[in-house]
């Protein structure tokens, strides 16, 4: 069994039947550097399906020791709730019937309902909850491309406060590190714990926020947008092991990105 330390896993591959292989594998749109790792530096833009949700709700129920959420708590959230069902069937807003009300908790699905939440809420047709995985179990680089990844920097804590998308540039990943940058090698990225990496269907490696893992991710090496927060890298020694690991001089740390243009 292999252990990866908590904020920055490292995976070592020695290539495919013991040889490495610079070129794409069947059905994969990245190629493997002499190392065996994955390097994706461009990517065309994904196409989505247009957003079904009325209204999003994040909304963050630990307290700061990371214990339930206080009773105040649920009773702002519950008051939210309200408008926004109240609002949804009025028609005062934008609801239609047919679209949901999206709840991100900051609660794993056994923990939910909490103690305190009106029974009415819990099993609702127009609300869709999203529940907090339990990331501390999970690895954030997906089982099948996890041989090509060198290191993926994820918090080890989870954050609910985030700042919308600021910036805009591009993620890449070369030779198995994920780098700021349309240029060069100098700044790696770091990411909150909510961040993840997988190949979608067509082969291409994309990040994507495991809270909403059914939302399409971006791919690395096309243009994306970020916000600040989210959490960061706290120990040391690991930050720099990260930095020597991929060749960098610093460690930027930017929330999960978004294709761009935007698809609101």
């Amino acid at each position: 069994m292999k252990f990866f330390p908590l904020s920055v896993i490292s995976l070592f591959s020695f290539g495919f039947f013991g040889c490495a292989s610079t070129s794409s594998i069947a059905g994969q749109n990245y190629k493997l550097s002499a190392e065996g790792y994955a390097t994706q530096t461009r990517a065309p833009r994904k196409m989505v399906d247009p957003d079904q949700y009325y209204a999003t709700i994040t909304f963050p129920t630990r307290t700061p020791d990371g214990e339930p959420p206080r009773a105040v708590d649920i009773d702002a959230l519950t008051t939210q709730l309200l408008a926004e069902i109240s609002n949804f069937h009025s028609g005062t807003e934008h609801g239609n019937g047919t679209q949901f009300i999206k709840v991100s908790l900051n609660l794993t699905e056994s923990e939910f309902p909490p103690a305190g939440f009106p029974a009415q809420y819990v099993n609702h047709p127009n609300i869709l909850y999203r529940f907090l995985p339990d990331m501390l179990r999970e690895d954030p680089v997906a089982e099948d491309i996890a041989p090509v990844i060198r290191n993926f920097a994820v918090s080890p804590d989870f954050s609910g406060i985030v700042l919308t998308s600021l910036t805009t540039g591009h993620v890449k990943l070369e030779d198995g590190c994920v780098y700021l940058g349309k240029r060069g090698r100098d700044v790696v990225a770091a990411f909150p714990l909510t961040a993840g990496l997988r190949s979608d269907p067509e082969g291409y490696i994309e990040i994507y926020d495991r809270l909403t893992p059914t939302k399409p991710g971006a791919r690395l090496g096309q243009k994306m947008g970020w916000g600040a927060g989210g959490g960061g890298l706290t120990d040391e020694a690991e930050k720099q092991r990260l930095l020597s690991d991929c060749g960098a001089k610093y460690i930027v740390e930017i929330h999960v990105p978004e294709p761009y243009p935007f698809s609101n």
